[in-house]
């Protein structure tokens, strides 16, 4: 399970990367992602809220369920 772990836990795995290796992370995400794993990760990134299947805000200590655009919206308030 160590090699092919069935949930990743990520925080900001993109932040600070130049783009290149942005969309190869990214990339490998999907990938993992398209083989029945799980990816939990935080970001301040748009691009990766608006590509995310579920989103979860936290504001004010509090989780919220939000469809990636509402989410959105919520963010740019």
């Amino acid at each position: 399970c160590l090699n092919n772990p069935p949930i990743l836990i990520l925080d900001e795995p993109t932040t600070a990367l130049d783009v290149y290796y942005r969309e190869k992370i990214n990339t490998w995400l999907q990938d993992f992602q398209n083989r029945g794993g799980i990816v939990i990760l935080t970001t301040h990134e748009e691009r990766e809220v608006l590509e995310a299947n579920h989103c979860i805000l936290i504001l004010d200590g509090k989780g919220m369920e939000y469809d990636k655009n509402h989410a959105m919206q919520r963010i740019l308030k």
